[in-house]
């Protein structure tokens, strides 16, 4: 995975996150989020990208939010100080970071399936699949998990 800097087309570094729309459920925003994240399948992975003719790690991840109505930081290592820290029991939309490039978080996924250990993500080499977060590639490089919607 490549290291992620701010492409110059990206939202300006200023943008705060925001809370979900006031009244808004997670039960409620879940179908969006993953019918969100999921027409990603198969897009070619495009450093900087954030549409369905190319997107990264973390485009995926601030698009499917921010399609509905939560902004979230664009870049992956600003992703990973928004929401509350998961110790244990991952959840369905929650935001998944990996330490791929020896530097800290250099990469972001988002849970699509908690049940089966599932989580959908832009891959430099595959694009957008969804990986088993028992991945021998994934299990050694993770970090940690952020929910962004309590």
């Amino acid at each position: 995975e490549r290291a992620e800097e701010r492409p110059a087309e990206s939202r300006p570094a200023a943008e705060a996150p925001s809370a979900p729309p006031a009244g808004l459920r997670f039960a409620a925003l879940w179908p969006g989020l993953d019918g969100t994240a999921r027409s990603y399948l198969g897009t070619p992975y495009v450093w900087g990208g954030t549409s369905h003719s190319g997107i990264d790690c973390s485009g995926l991840t601030s698009e499917t939010y921010d399609q509905n109505r939560v902004r979230i930081p664009r870049v992956s290592r600003d992703q990973w100080h928004i929401g509350r820290r998961v110790g244990g029991g991952l959840r369905d939309g929650d935001l998944v970071f990996f330490n791929t490039l020896g530097v800290g978080v250099s990469h972001v996924g988002m849970v699509v399936d908690a049940k089966k250990g599932l989580f959908i993500q832009s891959s430099s080499s595959h694009g957008v699949v969804i990986t088993p977060l028992s991945n021998r590639y994934f299990r050694l490089r993770y970090l940690g998990a952020r929910r962004v919607v309590p």
